[in-house]
C-alpha cells in the first residue's frame, strides 16, 4: 500500500474501508506488474467511480502509474488466455505495442506474435516486457501481413494512424483480421475509424467483455474483432 498511502497523505484524503480494499488489491497488482508478471485479474469496482475516492486525483495517479509499468488498458491474464486460445496455431503482429505487456503474455501462452513499435513514446514506460522491433505500424504490416494475418491494436493513439492501420490491411491481405483493444470514438483513434471497421461477433469476445475485461472509471474501453 506504499503508492496509496502517498497519494492518500499527498491529498489530505481519507478512505473508507471498501476504498481500501479496493486500493490495496490495485496496489498487489501493481506491485505484480513491477515484478513483470501479470495479473490474473482486476476488481470490478476499479470501473466505478462511486466505489473509488477519486477526488485530488488520486485514482488518476494509479492509473498512471499501471500504465507506466504495463499499458493503456488492464491486462490481465484471464482475458489474455482467451485471446490465445483464439490465436492458437495463428502467426499474428502486435502494432504500436508501447512496453509490450499483452505480446509478453501471449508469448508466455505459446502465440506466435511479433510486438513492434516506432517508439515514438520516448521513455514513458519504465520497461520493455519483450524484445520489440523499432518499425512504424504501416511499414509493419507492408512487411508482415502476407505471412501474420493477424493484428493487434491495442490503445492506438488519438488521430488518423489507426484507421491508416486498418484500411492498409484491408488493400494488402483482404483476409486479415484485427483484434482491436481501446476506445471506440473517443480517447483512442479517429472518427474515421470507428465508422470502417467492421465488427465480427464471436462468443470468444463476448465472454472476454462481460466477464473478465476491466476498465477504469471513466474509461470505455473494450476488446472488437475487426476486419
Amino acid at each position: 500500500m506504499d503508492i496509496i498511502k502517498k497519494m492518500n497523505k499527498e491529498d489530505g484524503m481519507k478512505m473508507n474501508l471498501k476504498q481500501l480494499a479496493i486500493y490495496s488489491k490495485m496496489e498487489e497488482n501493481l506491485s505484480l506488474l513491477r515484478k513483470h508478471k501479470i495479473p490474473e485479474s482486476y476488481p470490478e469496482e476499479i470501473g466505478n467511480f462511486g466505489d473509488l475516492l477519486f477526488e485530488g486525483m488520486i485514482v488518476f495517479k494509479l492509473r498512471d502509474e499501471f500504465i507506466k509499468n504495463g499499458s493503456f488498458s488492464l491486462v490481465s491474464m484471464n482475458w489474455v488466455r482467451c485471446l490465445a486460445d483464439y490465436l492458437k496455431d495463428k502467426k499474428c503482429i502486435e502494432l504500436m505495442a508501447g512496453s509490450g505487456i499483452l505480446s509478453y503474455g501471449l508469448k508466455s501462452l505459446g502465440i506466435d506474435v511479433i510486438a513492434t513499435d516506432d517508439e515514438s513514446y520516448g521513455d514513458y514506460f519504465y520497461n520493455k516486457w519483450t524484445d520489440i522491433e523499432k518499425i512504424d505500424a504501416l511499414d509493419a504490416i507492408r512487411k508482415y501481413i502476407k505471412e501474420r494475418p493477424y493484428i493487434i491494436l491495442s490503445w492506438p493513439e488519438m488521430g488518423s494512424k489507426a484507421y491508416e492501420t486498418l484500411m492498409l490491411m484491408r488493400e494488402l491481405n483482404k483476409d486479415a483480421k484485427m483484434i482491436y483493444i481501446g476506445e471506440v470514438g473517443a480517447a483512442c483513434a479517429d472518427d474515421a475509424f470507428a465508422d470502417a471497421i467492421n465488427i465480427i461477433d464471436a462468443d470468444w469476445v463476448r465472454e472476454i467483455n462481460e466477464k473478465y475485461y476491466q476498465s477504469w472509471a471513466g474509461i470505455k474501453d473494450l476488446l472488437l474483432l475487426v476486419h
